[in-house]
């Protein structure tokens, strides 16, 4: 009889233990952290024109969703002839301009274009380096590109590369 008191006091005992082990002693398990994992999907693009005069002395991008728009933009340009027809439906027109530079040498590019959970446009600016001979001729660089239309909301990534005029 005493063997069954002690084998049940000590069977108390650890199941109390137990039971405030869990309650008291244990910490919650973390959340499971979910993590989206988005594809990135390059996107093409095509070039419509470049140049290095324009009336934009800011460094500025635009979004052109209709022929008023391109149109309003193309006599902003150095471009010659009339803006091509563009099929705003499946596309739309970014504009991209480096602003008011005082030398030749700079140049302003698109040169990624991927869409994840936004469309990324990743916009280049090659200004001349210390090696290269200043023209002092003000120029207004930009290019005009043309990429197929999206939902997502836009956003650029700035990459500035200086050019070293050595060969």
């Amino acid at each position: 009889m005493r063997d069954n008191l002690v084998i049940v006091s000590v069977a108390t005992v650890l199941i109390a233990a137990g039971v405030a082990s869990y309650l008291y002693g244990k910490t919650p398990a973390p959340a499971a952290v979910q993590t989206a994992i988005v594809d990135t999907v390059p996107v093409s693009f095509e070039e419509i024109t470049r140049g290095e005069k324009s009336q934009v002395t800011k460094s500025v991008n635009y979004i052109i969703t209709s022929e008023v728009e391109l149109n309003k933009l193309w006599t902003m340009l150095d471009a010659e002839g009339v803006p091509p027809s563009i099929d705003f439906k499946e596309n739309s027109v970014v504009a991209v301009f480096a602003g008011q530079q005082e030398t030749e040498g700079y140049t302003v590019s698109v040169t990624k274009i991927e869409d994840s959970s936004q469309r990324m446009v990743t916009i280049t600016l090659n200004k001349p380096g210390a090696s290269c001979l200043p023209t002092k001729s003000d120029t207004q660089s930009y290019q005009i590109i043309k990429v197929l239309k999206t939902a997502l909301p836009m956003a650029h990534e700035d990459v500035t590369t200086t050019e070293s005029c050595l060969n």
